[in-house]
């Protein structure tokens, strides 16, 4: 907008957005209230006005304003890479009795233990043998090696963010409070400390819990999905013996450094997991319902043609030990659709999303004209005769997940004792040329979902089956 408008006409512009602010801030009474609550806080108007309702992110500015003091603002700090927690690859595939095991209140806990705050950071510069994230600590102070400098807390002194951090985190564990602030952002040292001390430790834990007989499929930022490598560890007791006995061991480990407040917990027990990818997965929860992360196949936005059979597949994985039912189960379901779909009964719910319109949810399409069709939730069997099917579908698929659509053709390239899972039904003869190629798009939209999900599972990630060679 400013390249359009000459000087003048930005310069009036400016004033009038001013005006609009100044207008609201004398009708609504914050003129005098703000003011009124700074004189009483002997704090600055600027951090009353902003940071109200929470913590005053960075203790120095605040008293340089708050004494009159003068801050350039003209200049800031060079911008630090930031770099969130360490997520650990997962070992894709199917998985049994996995227990899922997390850290409680991790950044302020980090933060409590080391003393992590723009009270109390000393900033240096790097050594030759500084590698960046090296955490080393003394009888009195962590060192973090960051991007370009290095930042050093007193962790066994106290501070004010310290002490309201821990009043903090012990709320949570009594009232199940998580909202937690997290003033360390507004300072660039010590936030990239607090990364790197969470990246660090994680490392440590994994190593920790490996050396005491877990085996760690998947972990993310504070939170890891593991089991037992001992195979004769089959029921839920034993297994939940196993991990509580390596939990205390690493609860033992973190005494030996400045996070001796640091305890990781088992958080749920899962009789099966789908890993898939960095934050994709599904679970199986113990009263049978299957929860799904990262999974936007699963979503309410996408077309129930989709959404239905990417959840059955799961299910049937999930919900049966036996590869060779899980097979069959998947194939029937596959099969179903494919003759649903080429008999050209698709039904509203097949080809249509949740919407909401109003505050009401219906099912949403487009039409052979273009325009969106809407249709309250009863009419999910209708027929969609007016639905402009390939393009529909096409966008469905593109939307819907990597994981489970860019995969595969399950349909032709999947064998069992070589014959094809699957048999497709040929297409009845009064069809046209255009409803032929109609039904085409959509079988292809069905025949390509799943795949990766089926591949991975019986042919990358788990071991040869004896199903595969089966007769």
């Amino acid at each position: 907008m400013s390249q359009e408008m000459d000087l003048a006409s930005l310069v009036e512009y400016n004033i009038n957005d001013c005006n609009a602010a100044l207008d609201v801030w004398y009708k609504s009474g914050l003129s005098t209230e703000i003011p009124s609550f700074a004189a009483c806080s002997s704090s600055p108007v600027y951090d009353c006005g902003r940071y109200i309702t929470t913590m005053v992110p960075l203790a120095i500015s605040s008293e340089a304003l708050s004494r009159g003091m003068m801050l350039n603002w003209s200049t800031s700090n060079k911008d630090q890479e930031y770099r969130g927690g360490f997520v650990l690859d997962p070992k894709r595939g199917h998985h049994l009795s996995i227990i899922v095991c997390d850290f409680s209140s991790m950044y302020p806990t980090i933060m409590t233990c080391c003393n992590i705050s723009p009270e109390t950071v000393e900033v240096q510069e790097t050594l030759g043998e500084d590698v960046e994230g090296e955490v080393t600590w003394s009888s009195t102070h962590v060192r973090i090696v960051l991007e370009d400098c290095v930042a050093l807390f007193p962790y066994k002194s106290t501070s004010l963010l310290k002490e309201v951090l821990l009043d903090m985190v012990t709320l949570k564990k009594e009232h199940r409070k998580s909202d937690h602030s997290m003033p360390n952002r507004s300072n660039p040292s010590c936030s990239s400390a607090v990364t790197s001390i969470g990246r660090w430790r994680v490392k440590l834990a994994y190593r920790v819990l490996e050396r005491h007989g877990l085996k760690v499929l998947y972990g993310d930022t504070d939170s890891c999905f593991v089991c037992p490598s001992d195979p004769a560890l089959r029921t839920q007791e034993g297994r939940t013996t196993a991990v509580a006995s390596a939990l205390e061991r690493l609860k033992q480990e973190f005494e030996d450094t400045p996070l001796r407040g640091m305890t990781m917990e088992m958080d749920s027990y899962h009789p099966g997991i789908i890993l898939l990818d960095k934050k994709r997965y599904c679970k199986l929860n113990l009263d049978g319902r299957i929860r799904y992360t990262g999974v936007s196949a699963a979503r309410s936005n996408v077309a129930g043609l989709v959404k239905d059979k990417c959840m059955r597949v799961a299910e049937s994985i999930l919900k049966s030990t036996s590869r060779n039912e899980q097979v069959d189960s998947i194939s029937r379901h596959l099969e179903t659709t494919m003759r649903h779909v080429m008999s050209g009964r698709v039904t509203v719910k097949d080809v249509s999303s949740i919407a909401s319109r109003d505050g009401v949810k219906c099912y949403a399409y487009s039409s052979a004209s273009g325009e969106t069709v809407r249709r309250a939730l009863w009419e999910s069997h209708l027929d969609a005769s007016d639905v402009r099917a390939p393009e529909v579908l096409e966008n469905v698929r593109e939307e819907s997940d990597r994981t489970l659509i860019e995969a595969c053709d399950v349909l032709e390239s999947a064998v069992v004792g070589g014959k094809k899972l699957l048999h497709p039904p040929e297409i009845p003869s009064q069809n046209s040329l255009a409803c032929c190629r109609r039904q085409a798009r959509c079988l292809g939209l069905v025949r390509h979902a799943h795949g990766q999900i089926f591949d991975f599972l019986y042919r990358e990630a788990a071991p040869p089956t004896p199903f595969l060679n089966r007769s």
